[in-house]
């Protein structure tokens, strides 16, 4: 892709990691600000749902383990 998408989500590792293992409500981890969403505000707290309701414990905590 070149150029900006249309909803971006950033974050840390971290942050990331704590919505992956649900150890933290996601929509906490945005008013903090550990995730941040840019541009389509409806597209990207689509995507937000999205990555929540995703198994992620395939693998996880290998893939993870340096962080």
């Amino acid at each position: 892709l070149n150029g900006p998408g249309e909803a971006t989500i950033r974050g840390s590792v971290g942050a990331f990691r704590t919505l992956a293992e649900r150890k933290q409500d996601p929509d906490q981890l945005f008013f903090q600000r550990r995730l941040v969403i840019e541009g389509d505000t409806e597209l990207g707290l689509a995507l937000k749902n999205l990555l929540d309701s995703l198994d992620w414990h395939l693998r996880l905590r290998d893939f993870l383990k340096p962080w």
